[in-house]
């Protein structure tokens, strides 16, 4: 165990017993895992940062396990990571450029969804750098809208009662907008309907069942839609249209 392995460990024993770590221990127990990376200690890297991620998740953290997983030459677990991390912050250019240099060395090259500038966009505006980011913002609105609705009660002028009353109403319809796009962040984050596969090739077939007829082959590294999931079988879907059964075991859920 070297120098930097030593101090690691030593940080995590200083961490109270507790069920979860506060952020600031996790981001120094991170900046510990990154300073094993930086030396070239990869594998203790690895497993200093999965230490953190049983607790504590960030874009950061995603990035820094997927790096590892990367220069260990673990590839569908970098991507797996890589895309975990986006799905926690869509606008990560980091994240972005290494899942798309590690998904550059898998075997099936699967269409993904149109990299439009102005659809990239949207997405990230829906999606928000913070995961409570569109949360908190209805909360805030929400007051604000209850504070000008009680001021245009209250105030005798007629031109600032409506100044006031149409304030109320702008903000009722961003808080409306906010809610919706919540809403929508929440299912993204809760609904894990994409998948990665981990096994080195694995035959998708018409039915839930080792001799089912076989209709085509993945490789390591492939990203398939999950449809359904059946005695230990998924439902992947493919960007072309093909479907077909694989063993849950044979990818990981991001």
């Amino acid at each position: 165990m070297n120098a930097r392995q030593i101090l690691f460990a030593a940080a995590i024993g200083m961490a109270p017993l507790a069920k979860a770590i506060t952020k600031p221990q996790a981001d120094s127990l991170l900046a510990a895992g990154q300073q094993l990376y930086i030396a070239g200690d990869h594998q203790g890297a690895l497993n200093a940062l999965l230490t953190i991620e049983a607790d504590f998740d960030s874009p950061a953290l995603q990035l820094s396990i997927g790096n590892a997983w990367y220069k260990l030459g673990n590839i569908p677990n970098a991507i797996l990571h890589f895309e975990r991390g986006l799905l926690l912050d869509p606008s990560d250019a980091d994240l972005r450029a290494n899942r798309d240099l590690a998904n550059s060395q898998v075997k099936d090259k699967l269409p993904g969804a149109a990299d439009h500038a102005f659809a990239r966009r949207w997405q990230e505006l829906r999606a928000g750098s913070d995961p409570d980011q569109w949360a908190l913002r209805a909360l805030w609105l929400m007051t604000i809208t209850c504070l000008l609705i009680i001021s245009s009660r209250l105030i005798r002028s007629r031109p600032a009662r409506r100044a006031a009353q149409v304030a109320a109403a702008m903000c009722a319809m961003l808080l409306m907008i906010s809610i919706a796009f919540a809403a929508a962040r929440h299912r993204h984050s809760a609904v894990r309907d994409t998948a990665i596969i981990m096994a080195p090739r694995m035959d998708a077939r018409a039915e839930p069942a080792e001799g089912a007829k076989p209709l085509f082959i993945l490789h390591k590294g492939a990203k398939v839609e999950v449809r359904d999931s059946m005695n230990g079988w998924n439902e992947v879907r493919l960007p072309n249209g093909s479907v077909g059964w694989m063993p849950a075991s044979a990818m990981e859920r991001i």
